[in-house]
């Protein structure tokens, strides 16, 4: 490992941990480019992609380290199949999630049973705290049940979670604004 690559992985490492993706990204391929053997650099990179949910390029980059590092294969192939255990997890936790936020679409569409609808988003994020579309749909919600301020609440970390539910707020308080007028 050289003194470079130690040095852009730690402050990859330290992005990471205050949950700047975009920095740690940026600094982990550094310390590749830096030393191409440094398998710290590999999985250091293989966290971030994890963070980023992007499991098939998390997976791609084992491999690479693999290739760089065959000596490592049993250790990296032990990370390799705990890790592709949890996606097919997250995957089915993410399934029963999105069914819970459909069935809570369905129940909005009905009106009646905006509490209800509610629930059911409450439920879709216990299972999947960045399921956006469940912020944005519950403080629609919220919204339709006159709970402004905590549908604000909502729908502000819905933006956080995906920039284009910013866009469509930005929209939507632009046209509100408009008819306030």
């Amino acid at each position: 490992m050289s003194i470079k690559s130690k040095f852009f992985t730690k402050w990859g490492t330290n992005a990471l941990k205050v949950n700047d993706i975009e920095l740690a990204l940026k600094m982990v391929d550094k310390a590749i480019r830096a030393d191409q053997r440094d398998l710290k650099a590999y999985l250091a990179k293989f966290a971030v992609l994890v963070r980023m949910e992007q499991p098939k390029e998390a997976l791609e980059i084992l491999d690479q380290a693999i290739e760089m590092n065959p000596e490592d294969k049993k250790d990296i192939d032990e990370i390799r199949q705990s890790f592709v255990g949890c996606v097919d997890d997250i995957k089915a936790d993410k399934d029963i999630a999105t069914e819970y936020y459909n069935k809570g679409v369905v129940l909005v569409k009905q009106s009646q049973q905006t509490e209800e609808a509610i629930k059911m988003f409450d439920r879709a994020l216990e299972i999947n705290p960045q399921l956006a579309e469940a912020y944005f749909s519950k403080g629609v919600a919220l919204r339709m049940l006159g709970k402004y301020e905590e549908a604000l609440k909502v729908l502000n970390k819905a933006s956080k979670i995906n920039k284009e539910v910013r866009k469509t707020l930005d929209k939507d308080i632009k046209i509100n604004s408009e008819l306030a007028k």
